[in-house]
C-alpha cells in the first residue's frame, strides 16, 4: 500500500469473525453473537444473541443471499439465524449434533457442511420441504494425520467456498482439502463429494484466503513464519487446482 490509512478499530471479544455480504456489517462470535452495523462512519454494536447457554462460538458462516447464518457451538449444538422483516436477528432452528465442531460453512443458499472435532468427517445438511435443516449425508474424509494429532486441531482457519469455482477450501488437521459437491437430482436428492486435491502443511497452525474470483489463494504457515501464494489453473479442466506459485518470508 502505497498510502495506507487507519480506519477502524473495533474492541470487541471474538474468536470468530464473518462479513455480511453487503459488507455493512460484521457478525463476531464467542461466549455469544455480535452483530456490528456502521453508522455515521462509527460501527455500534446493535444486536446481541446470548442464547449459548454458558456455551461459546467454535465456527460461523453465512448464506450468500446474507439472510440465514449457522453457527457451531462448544455445547454440540448448531444455531440457524434468520433475519426477519426489521433486519433484527433471530434463532430459528437449534440442530443437536453428537460431537462440536470448529468447521461449517454454506455451500449455497440450501445446503451448508459441518466437520465435527476428531472425526474424518464432513456432515452435509439441507432444507427439506419445510424449509429446516436436516441432516442428509455424511461423508468420509483422509483425517490428515492420525488421531492423536486430530485432537491438536485448531479453530482457526474456517472453511471457505468459492463460488465461482465451486469448490470448498477445508482445513482438515494438517492439510487443506480442496472439495467439490455434486446434487444428482433424481427421484430423491443425492449429494455427492469428491476431494479434488489436498494440500500437506506438516503443521497444525496455517491460515489462509482467497481473492474475490478465486484465482489465488494466500496461506500462512505460522511454524516456518511462511506466506503461500497458490494459482488456480483451469484453462484444461473446468475444476482446476491450486499450484504453489511462491513464497514469501514474513519479516
Amino acid at each position: 500500500m502505497s498510502s495506507p490509512k487507519y480506519l477502524y478499530t473495533l474492541d470487541l471479544e471474538s474468536e470468530n469473525l464473518i462479513l455480511h455480504n453487503s459488507e455493512k456489517q460484521i457478525i463476531s462470535g464467542a461466549k455469544d453473537i455480535q452483530f456490528w452495523k456502521i453508522k455515521n462512519n462509527s460501527w455500534y454494536c446493535s444486536q446481541i444473541i446470548n442464547q449459548l447457554e454458558e456455551s461459546e462460538i467454535f465456527g460461523l458462516s453465512i448464506d450468500h443471499e446474507g439472510s440465514t447464518i449457522v453457527a457451531c457451538c462448544k455445547n454440540k449444538k448448531i444455531l440457524v439465524l434468520k433475519c426477519n422483516s426489521t433486519s433484527n436477528w433471530l434463532v430459528a432452528q437449534i440442530i443437536v449434533v453428537n460431537l462440536p465442531g470448529y468447521r461449517i460453512c454454506f455451500i449455497n443458499d440450501d445446503a451448508f457442511t459441518f466437520q465435527p472435532i476428531f472425526r474424518g468427517k464432513i456432515i452435509l445438511y439441507a432444507k427439506n420441504k419445510q424449509n429446516m435443516f436436516t441432516k442428509r449425508r455424511v461423508f468420509k474424509i483422509e483425517p490428515g494425520g492420525s488421531i492423536f494429532s486430530l485432537m491438536k486441531c485448531c479453530f482457526q482457519f474456517p472453511p471457505i467456498f468459492d463460488k465461482n469455482k465451486e469448490l470448498l477450501i477445508n482445513k482438515n488437521n494438517q492439510q487443506l482439502q480442496i472439495i467439490s459437491f455434486h446434487k444428482e437430482q433424481t427421484n430423491r436428492v443425492k449429494w455427492e463429494l469428491k476431494i479434488e486435491q489436498q494440500l500437506w502443511f506438516n503443521c497444525f497452525y496455517f491460515h489462509g484466503a482467497i481473492t474475490h474470483n478465486g484465482d489465488l489463494l494466500i496461506t500462512y504457515d505460522r511454524r516456518k513464519n511462511m506466506c503461500q501464494v497458490w494459482q488456480h489453473r483451469d484453462a484444461i479442466r473446468k475444476i482446476g487446482r491450486y499450484q504453489q506459485n511462491k513464497n514469501k518470508q514474513i519479516k
